[in-house]
């Protein structure tokens, strides 16, 4: 396969960047078995991972690239007592606690969310 010249004006801009990161952290995490199930709270059942353990093994800027996303571009959803600001990447449903030191996750799919 030829390499093709792609001027700068035809690169990924900063959103895209943004969201391809979060994706490769989204399936990177899932490989490296950095989501948890949050047995304290069967109740709300849910996965999360921290930020410290995505530094750890590398994936720093998509666990910040999730975190700004859940900020800045969100569906607004109703779940467990409280809205919540959701992106749904990959058949996830992702959102942050907080300054994004927590992520947590549940399937788009899964009953319960009261959008």
């Amino acid at each position: 396969m030829t390499d093709v010249f792609m001027p700068d004006r035809y690169q990924p801009n900063a959103p895209t960047k943004l969201i391809l990161a979060a994706i490769v952290h989204v399936r990177d995490a899932d490989d490296l078995g950095l989501w948890t199930f949050a047995k304290t709270m069967p109740h709300i059942p849910h996965e999360y991972t921290v930020r410290q353990r995505s530094k750890a093994a590398g994936l720093g800027p998509g666990h910040e690239a999730l975190w700004v996303m859940c900020r800045d571009f969100h569906i607004d959803r109703w779940w467990g007592g409280r809205t919540w600001r959701t992106i749904d990447l990959d058949g996830w449903a992702i959102w942050a606690v907080d300054d994004g030191m927590i992520l947590n996750r549940r399937a788009v799919d899964d009953a319960g969310w009261t959008d």
